[in-house]
């Protein structure tokens, strides 16, 4: 319980970004009650989730900085990181995740700093656990590389094929 306690209370306060070093202990599972743990993403996870904070190209300080939004319906992923857009899979099962992301190119005639693969795109592959708050407006993942926060912005219904 006061694991748990501790995961909402890191979920829900304020914290950096990407802050190193940080990850979610090994513990049982956080599902809602009566859910079944899936191979795809369970339905607390669907949404529209923007990042607290913002992010800036790798290599680059002041001026350009963004905040990325992911798409998450069923088993697939999908976003954009200011003019950068990226796709991918994703999996999860109790309070483990599997986040296999790529950076898409940019459209054609466009310049963009945002489509090569840097930190963020990093973190968000290396994403190992995650926990959403109890009341499914907040989403924080966490890896060896470090932690994003996300908030929900929407809501998606997976197409199921």
């Amino acid at each position: 319980m006061k694991t748990l306690l501790a995961l909402l209370a890191v979920a829900l306060g304020p914290a950096p970004v990407l802050a190193a070093g940080l990850t979610a202990p090994r513990t049982a599972p956080v599902t809602a009650p009566g859910s079944v743990p899936a191979t795809t993403a369970p339905a607390p996870l669907n949404g529209i989730w923007r990042l607290v904070g913002e992010v800036e190209p790798d290599g680059l300080r002041g001026g350009v900085a963004v905040r990325p939004q992911l798409v998450i319906s069923g088993d697939r992923v999908s976003g954009q990181l200011g003019c950068g857009r990226f796709t991918g899979t994703v999996q999860a099962t109790g309070s483990e995740i599997s986040l296999k992301v790529t950076a898409l190119p940019p459209r054609a005639n466009e310049r963009c700093l945002f489509a090569i693969p840097g930190n963020f795109y990093r973190v968000l592959n290396a994403a190992d656990h995650y926990v959403i708050n109890g009341s499914t407006q907040r989403l924080v993942l966490f890896s060896d590389a470090g932690r994003l926060t996300f908030e929900r912005v929407g809501y998606v219904t997976p197409v199921h094929r």
